[in-house]
Order: C-alpha cells, then structure tokens, then sequence
C-alpha cells in the first residue's frame, strides 16, 4: 500500500474516534431566554427622560430623593427654599421667616417626616380620607390657575401652584401653596415643584434655583 493511502486510513480512523467521542456526551438542553431587565426609573423634575416621560416608579423616586433631601423636619431645604425667595422676591425678614416655616412643613404634602409644633400636627393628623380629597384637589390644580378647594372629615383647605416660572428648556418651576385647617388649628405648607417640558404632572424638586 502507498504511503498516501496509510496516511488516508490513519485520519480516517481518528476522525472516526473523535465522533464516536463527542457521541458520548449527551446534549445540552437549550438555555431559556433571560429576561430584559425593567428600566431604571427617572427622577422627575431633577433627571427627566427622553420628552419628559414619567412613571409611577418616577414619582415614588422623585418624593424619596424629595423627603431625603429635605432632611429631619426639612429644616435643610426649607432654609435653601427661603433664602432663594427672599433674594429673588425681596421678602422682609418676617416674610423670610414665615415662608422657611411653610417649606419645612412642606414635605408633609408628599409624604416626608415634618417636625412639631401645631402646624405639624395638623397635617400628621390628617384621616386617610382628607388626605385623599386633598390630593385629588392637588391633581386638579396641576391643570389649571387658581386654587382648587377639598373638604375632608376632619380638614379642608386649598391647593394651588403660585409663582410659575418658564425654564430655557421649555420646563416650568413654581410654589405649591396649601392651606389646611382643622380642629386642632392651621397649616400653610409650601413646596417647589417643577415639570419638565412636554408634561402635565408637577414633581417636587430638590433644587433651589
């Protein structure tokens, strides 16, 4: 036999074996597909997405990074807010002073830890009930001027957006002003909100510009 043909014979006999090797393992099962990781939610207000979207995750982000900012009794924030007001409104002292008490209290609105005093306890009090006409005004508000009125079981009052202010991105900036009266006495919470151009939902900020 011609030494080309025991070279033929010999890689036969190799690729033979290595089949009948591979042949022994059994065969893998197909991987399921992973599944697509959700989107990280925006903050409204501080990070908008592409035109503006938002999210009920969004807003949850927003009112946390809102409550963590404003810190214990949102003394932090409200002084920023009122120092801010009062250089940009010419405010008197007195003025100053009454409006960081309203931001400090503002954190109530969306949720936040506020400190005591009676204006404190008249929004910690606040029925689950009141709490919802309150917040049903406040989406009310968000589509129009002016104040919007709720009545609850044990509070009413008034919400409205003041001091509109159009940012250079088409965006919008302004005070959310609440009036709550109860038995035990009367609040003003303040807050800043914003919404980013494209929307109709006002988030709270962080920001004091």
């Amino acid at each position: 036999m011609h030494r080309t043909g025991v070279v033929a014979l010999v890689l036969v006999g190799l690729l033979g074996g290595q089949l009948a090797w591979a042949q022994s393992f059994p065969s893998l099962p197909n991987l399921p597909n992973l599944p697509k990781l959700p989107n990280l939610p925006t903050i409204p207000g501080l990070s908008p997405g592409p035109g503006g979207e938002s999210s009920p995750s969004g807003t949850s982000a927003a009112i946390a990074a809102f409550c963590a900012a404003a810190g214990a009794g949102g003394v932090y924030l409200g002084k920023q807010l009122a120092e801010r007001d009062a250089k940009k409104l010419k405010l008197s002292p007195a003025q100053k002073k009454s409006r960081e008490r309203s931001y400090m209290l503002g954190g109530g609105l969306f949720g936040c830890a506020v400190g005591g005093g009676v204006a404190a306890n008249v929004i910690n009090k606040m029925s689950a009930e009141s709490k919802k006409a309150q917040e049903d005004a406040w989406n009310k508000a968000q589509q129009q001027t002016g104040p919007v009125t709720w009545q609850g079981p044990d509070a009413k009052g008034t919400t409205e957006i003041v001091e509109r202010e159009s940012l250079p991105d088409g965006g919008e900036c302004g005070t959310r002003r609440d009036v709550i009266e109860a038995e035990e006495g009367r609040a003003e919470p303040m807050a800043r909100v914003c919404r980013t151009a494209g929307t109709t939902d006002w988030k709270p900020v962080t920001s004091v510009s």
